[in-house]
């Protein structure tokens, strides 16, 4: 839910950067380096957005809300801030590996590489 207004904002931008004479490779590549930048900040901006959500007591994005579920440490309690960045990371990590995202399917607790690696768990809100 984060990430869609930060795609629609990002998109426009990136179509501003690209160069009107395709041949023109210094200005291709100032604008790939630009649009680098933009697609860096809008996954900073995530991370840290869904982090914050995931770090509050409440243990919930607007999608976990959605969803009635909710990430907590393996103790039970809120996972703190360290601990969602972390967790933000891996899952970034996971997703590139893909396996990370298939564990649940294998694992007997249903972690995904992400919860293993913050030791947190997803429940039921």
């Amino acid at each position: 839910i984060i990430q869609v207004p930060l795609v629609i904002l990002g998109r426009p931008l990136l179509a501003r950067l690209m160069p009107a004479d395709p041949t023109d490779f210094e200005a291709a590549r100032d604008a790939a380096a630009a649009g680098f930048s933009v697609v860096a900040v809008i996954w900073l901006v995530t991370v840290v957005a869904l982090a914050w959500f995931d770090s509050r007591p409440s243990g919930q994005t607007p999608g976990k809300r959605v969803m009635g579920i909710r990430v907590v440490s393996a103790k039970g309690g809120p996972i703190g801030a360290g601990r969602a960045v972390l967790r933000r990371i891996a899952y970034l990590v996971g997703g590139f590996a893909f396996v990370g995202w298939m564990l649940p399917f294998v694992h007997s607790r249903r972690q995904a590489l992400h919860d293993l690696a913050a030791g947190t768990l997803v429940v039921r809100a």
